[in-house]
């Protein structure tokens, strides 16, 4: 478990953070603006370090919740919350719309980050620290077992059935060339695709079949033009982040790591660009799809260097916007201050029920809907004000202990079920392992949904391939 236990020098410097914070605060307003600078990049810089020391230290944490929340901390909470501070006018003015924040807004939500990230460090060295001390032998884990078939073959399997469901029923739907709406258990079981991108390209790359990696690569673009052209984010940029893992995980260095980033980061600000221009530039139908045909000319146009606004559309910053979560993290604080406490773990106790079992079980989701409707009157869109504002926005400073409390443990055991199976090489359990990398990235979600409500998914999926591995013979091989 190499690299799981958060060190000193982070939990010292998230610590000695707030203590910076604290002087400011103390020496008066003035020295707020100089906080809400400084401050962000002191915590990016902790947590980069962090990242950093993971992956050297064990190549297994590249897939652990504990990486991948620390990613979002430094993006969203890091660097989202300092470029407000270097955004135009018009981008200020549009994340104003949601909620005007003042600089001692932003140093209070920033304040909340760090207590909440220090926090949720102590907790997280709490459950791994004495659990580190054990020996994690395959008769202490006996629930995560090798897998029966060998790295080549599982990664062709699952490579197989993802591709086929992606191209014979996902995309010809998310194309309209078929007019039925796909039930959501074949969407799930298009990700056995991105599973195999991952194992393949690690095979080939091990192997130095070079032809199969550039398939993959192949695979990876027409995965993200698709997610581009369904106008998502998710769908564009998570296929493409498994061969870039593969690649590292064959061999870390770092100059493989700045490779990485130096691709994705840019990555990342073009999908989002592309994306969320054209969502403002098409109309949707009655089940809430975007329009096929006015999404490909709001594509084709942006392909061809043609801008494509409306009359007076404002110059946004859309990139860096989405990173932000200071305007909706700010509104939440505000609510509380206010005396108007959230209520988001009203679906605690049912969010693992399932709907068959429970018709009349409310959807989840809607806190986030409820979020927005206090914003701006606005039922039709879902926003999230980041975990550690809505642990404030729920209970207060309180609050915040509280939510680092419930999220710690999510992270630090899916993390050491991830990194015990990759260390095995449980490679049918590697739908879970995603699984978990995804729901350590959402610090930009809320508790219930994100963090809490996957874990029966992760439990079912594990049950199923576990016992479908016992069924087949054991390998031979070495």
């Amino acid at each position: 478990m190499a690299g799981l236990m958060p060190t000193i020098q982070e939990i010292g410097g998230t610590f000695a953070l707030l203590i910076f914070y604290g002087f400011l605060i103390a020496y008066g307003a003035g020295a707020t603006t100089f906080a809400n600078y400084v401050g962000p990049v002191l915590l990016s810089i902790v947590v980069s370090w962090a990242i950093y020391r993971m992956v050297l230290a064990n190549r297994y944490t590249l897939w652990s919740p504990l990486l991948w929340y620390r990613i979002g901390v430094v993006g969203y909470l890091g660097i989202g919350s300092l470029i407000t501070l270097f955004l135009n006018d018009e981008t200020r003015a549009m994340l104003a719309s949601f909620f005007d924040y003042y600089p001692r807004d932003v140093l209070k939500f920033n304040i909340v980050v760090a207590v909440f990230h220090a926090t949720l460090l102590v907790f997280v060295a709490g459950i791994v620290g004495p659990l580190r001390a054990r020996s994690l032998s395959r008769q202490t884990l006996k629930f995560i077992s090798p897998c029966n078939l060998t790295t080549e073959t599982i990664g062709f399997t699952f490579l197989g059935i993802g591709t086929v469901i992606n191209y014979f029923l996902i995309y010809p739907a998310s194309l309209e060339i078929i007019q039925f709406t796909l039930p959501n258990i074949i969407v799930q079981l298009g990700q056995f695709a991105y599973v195999g991108y991952f194992l393949v390209g690690y095979w080939a790359l091990r192997n130095n079949r070079r032809r199969w990696f550039w398939l993959i690569f192949a695979l990876t673009v027409i995965d993200s033009i698709v997610g581009i052209i369904q106008l998502s984010k998710y769908a564009a940029i998570f296929p493409a982040l498994m061969l870039p893992i593969a690649y590292l995980y064959h061999k870390v260095t770092f100059r493989r790591l700045l490779l990485i980033v130096g691709i994705l980061v840019p990555y990342y600000f073009l999908v989002a660009d592309i994306v969320t221009e054209a969502r403002g530039l098409v109309t949707r139908s009655e089940t809430g799809r975007a329009v096929l045909s006015e999404t490909l000319q709001a594509l084709n146009a942006r392909a061809a260097g043609v801008e494509q606004t409306r009359p007076n559309d404002p110059d946004y910053q859309i990139g860096w916007a989405r990173l932000s979560y200071v305007n909706a993290g700010s509104f939440a604080i505000s609510l509380y201050d206010q005396g108007i406490p959230g209520d988001t773990l009203r679906d605690i106790f049912i969010v693992w029920i399932p709907r068959i079992v429970y018709p009349d079980k409310p959807i989840i989701t809607d806190i986030g809907r409820d979020f927005t409707f206090r914003a701006n009157g606005n039922y039709n869109s879902s926003t999230s004000p980041s975990i550690p504002a809505e642990g404030y926005w729920t209970f207060g400073w309180l609050g915040v202990a509280l939510f680092s409390a419930l999220m710690a443990p999510v992270l630090a055991l899916w993390s050491i079920y991830n990194v015990v199976a990759l260390q095995r090489e449980s490679w049918h359990l590697l739908l879970v392992v995603a699984l978990g990398l995804r729901t350590g990235s959402r610090i930009d979600g809320m508790l219930v949904p994100d963090i809490i409500g996957p874990i029966s998914a992760a439990v079912v999926l594990h049950l199923m391939l576990y016992f479908a591995n016992r069924l087949l013979p054991p390998r031979t091989d070495a």
